[in-house]
């Protein structure tokens, strides 16, 4: 008799959870709302700009070896205004720092 009260415990338990009405849940789409960022594509220099950065990277590099930090940045920072993503310069840019950085 016990499994039978059981048995009509768990039919009513599951009749009702079944007529009941369902929780109405707003589900948000995964970046529905948020629109897709667009990457930008780097542009590259012209040729006349990219002869212009050369010179000024060499420029940059020979104030370097002089110890001339100072007008090292300054050609750094000409093209960087080019070129930002000019990966020698950089690459000096981090040199300088460190260098600056040392006691």
């Amino acid at each position: 008799m016990r499994t039978d009260k059981l048995a009509a415990i768990f039919f009513i338990f599951f009749t009702l959870a079944a007529c009941a009405p369902a929780k109405v849940v707003a589900v948000k789409a995964p970046h529905a709302a948020v629109p897709a960022k667009k990457t930008a594509v780097p542009l590259r220099p012209s040729p006349a700009n990219q002869k212009a950065i050369d010179q000024l990277y060499y420029q940059a590099v020979s104030a370097y070896t002089r110890n001339d930090l100072n007008a090292a940045g300054l050609y750094l920072g000409e093209i960087f205004k080019l070129d930002p993503a000019y990966a020698p310069a950089k690459e000096l840019k981090e040199k300088i720092r460190l260098a600056v950085q040392k006691p």
